[in-house]
């Protein structure tokens, strides 16, 4: 079984990076630091960022904007692409289980995110360094948050951000185990997502409103946290909020995971 996955996660990485629409993801998480800097200082002062603040506001805008759009399509097209032009019909006549075949599909997907991610972090700290530099925040010459610390909030910050990023990827593929349509797979997984951000803020759900519910409502959360402490601000990690994000998120990936499998082996190969 084990052989057969990676066989088939090999032969996914092979599409994927014959995939153009990844690279533009790609890039665009590389120059989204960049564009971050000349906006920050439009905003403030330079004087004012240090490159610990300004690496926080530049990830928490690319996690809350750039990064869940492209993950939320990749991961509405890997079922969805073989789906609509009959291929998925070839890949398991072979000897490969349904479950393999998702699981190698997975796979990919949270590797793609995590290229995302890194390849926005590390344009961050170059851009960072080169224009603000990583200096430890201090006060009457005491240093109030050492440079070690906040490589600990960032390491933490990425853990945390992975859970909700993990669901937003696993509702786009889920959307693309129900489609046979890749435009339907598409659409239906960003306007579901995208259609319900205005409205998640308004919507009831018994003692709160349903953003309360939803793990696109958690994107910001760890790196506000990282933000305040690079400003000095004494911060909790395990706050109400960030047990909601955890929580919330973990619900969502298990239920549209399981429910991806289920219907993807009851599919009918002929249909």
């Amino acid at each position: 079984m084990f052989k057969r996955i990676i066989l088939a996660f090999r032969n996914e990485l092979t599409k994927a990076i014959a995939t153009r629409f990844l690279y533009l993801g790609l890039i665009l998480s590389m120059a989204l630091p960049w564009f971050c800097s000349l906006g920050f200082n439009q905003i403030t002062s330079s004087r004012d960022l240090t490159g610990f603040i300004y690496l926080a506001n530049s990830i928490q805008v690319a996690v809350t904007s750039l990064i869940p759009i492209f993950i939320l399509i990749y991961g509405s097209i890997l079922i969805a692409s073989e789906t609509a032009y009959g291929r998925y019909r070839d890949i398991l006549s072979r000897p490969l289980k349904r479950s393999e075949f998702l699981i190698a599909k997975i796979m990919i997907g949270f590797l793609y995110l995590t290229v995302l991610l890194m390849a926005n972090l590390f344009a961050g700290i170059i851009t960072g360094a080169l224009r603000y530099g990583f200096a430890p925040l201090r006060e009457n010459g005491e240093i109030i948050v050492s440079q070690g610390r906040f490589i600990l909030a960032l390491f933490r910050s990425y853990i945390l951000i992975l859970f909700p990023l993990v669901s937003i990827f696993s509702f786009g593929f889920f959307v693309s185990t129900l489609s046979r349509s890749l435009v339907g797979a598409l659409g239906f997984a960003l306007g579901i997502f995208v259609g319900m951000e205005p409205f998640k803020f308004l919507i009831p759900v018994g003692d709160h409103y349903l953003e309360y519910y939803l793990f696109s409502s958690y994107l910001d959360k760890p790196f506000v946290i990282m933000n305040d402490l690079a400003m000095g601000i004494d911060v909790r990690w395990w706050t109400p909020e960030i047990q909601r994000c955890v929580g919330f998120s973990l619900f969502y990936t298990v239920l549209f995971l399981c429910l991806s499998f289920i219907l993807f082996k009851r599919r009918d190969l002929n249909g």
